[in-house]
Formats: C-alpha cells, structure tokens, sequence
C-alpha cells in the first residue's frame, strides 16, 4: 500500500473523530440549554404567584447554575480535544 494512501486514510480518521467530537460537544450544550429553558419556564410559572423577592432569587439560583453548566461543558470541550489529541498522535506512532 502507498504511503500517501495510508496517511490519506489517517488524515479521514482524524478529521473524522474531530467531527464527532464536535457533534458530541454541540449536543451537550443544546440539552443543557433546553433543560435549563425548560427549568426556568417551570419555576417561573411556579413562583408567578410567589413574591418578586422569591423570583428574583430563582433568577440567581438559575444563574448560577448556568454558569456551573457552562463550567461543565467547558471541562468536556476540553476532555474531548484531549482525546482528539491522542488520536491524532496515533497515526503518528503507526508510521514510526
């Protein structure tokens, strides 16, 4: 088998990998973001009837965990490149 044809079929597997990883990271964030829309919605039409002190708590307990979500995706954005790494570097240990 040629050279080039080998490290053409390493190049797709990468490029490959790296488009599932960022389907996987895309994912991740859209159903963090519907559940918390859906999380707010809920709580909102929950606390309608409660005072607006009781809302305006819900708004920064609802922020919080916003941003602790936005703290996980970041986590895994960056867990997922790691493994887009170490199988980048496989091809290259292949050839040696």
């Amino acid at each position: 088998m040629p050279c080039y044809y080998r490290r053409s079929k390493d190049l797709q597997l990468i490029q490959t990998k790296r488009i599932e990883l960022q389907a996987d990271l895309f994912v991740h964030r859209v159903k963090k973001n519907l559940s918390n829309i859906l999380l707010i919605h809920k709580e909102t039409r929950e606390s309608s009837s409660s005072s607006s002190e009781e809302a305006d708590n819900l708004t920064h307990a609802t922020e919080e965990e916003n941003y602790n979500n936005l703290e996980d995706s970041k986590k895994l954005e960056s867990a997922l490149w790691e493994e887009f790494d170490d199988v980048a570097e496989e091809p290259k240990k292949l050839r040696m």
